[in-house]
């Protein structure tokens, strides 16, 4: 949200071009024994960050839709989270993440607006997608019920 950029002083113009600066720094942090780095938003001298992680490398996950959201996942990431939607309205984003991507492994999380039954999972699955975000109820009062249902249809 702009106002939250501002509140802090910063330039909402800038968040996409910082976010990409910042995941370039965490994995040269997450990597490499010691680290200095001067880019157009973050600096700082030689430094060590302790633990790494075990895995040669760490996923990371980008969401949103826009033309810069799609190729920052693509090209920096590991994976894209998408925004609602259903197994139709989801793939002119899924084409144009596979126009940009290389043969990295590559992991897409949809967020499904509904899932109708075990049976759509695999009309998902076609699609490439590999972990769905479902919310089965429409209401918060009726999430625990929403829960039970999708539970016992679903798993």
């Amino acid at each position: 949200y702009e106002g939250e950029w501002r509140a802090a002083g910063v330039d909402f113009g800038t968040r996409g071009p910082r976010l990409d600066e910042a995941i370039e720094v965490t994995r040269r942090l997450w990597s490499e024994p010691v680290v200095a780095h001067e880019g157009r938003f973050y600096g700082f001298p030689e430094v060590a960050f302790e633990p790494k992680p075990v895995q040669d490398r760490l996923p990371i996950l980008a969401g949103g839709e826009s033309g810069a959201a799609l190729r920052r996942a693509a090209r920096l990431c590991d994976g894209w989270i998408s925004m609602p939607h259903s197994p139709d309205t989801i793939r002119p984003q899924l084409d144009r993440l596979a126009a940009l991507r290389d043969d990295r492994p590559f992991s897409v999380t949809a967020h499904a607006y509904e899932l109708a039954g075990p049976a759509e999972i695999s009309r998902w699955e076609g699609l490439g997608v590999d972990r769905m975000i479902v919310r089965p109820w429409r209401r918060s009062r009726d999430a625990v019920a929403g829960l039970a249902a999708f539970a016992a249809d679903c798993l």
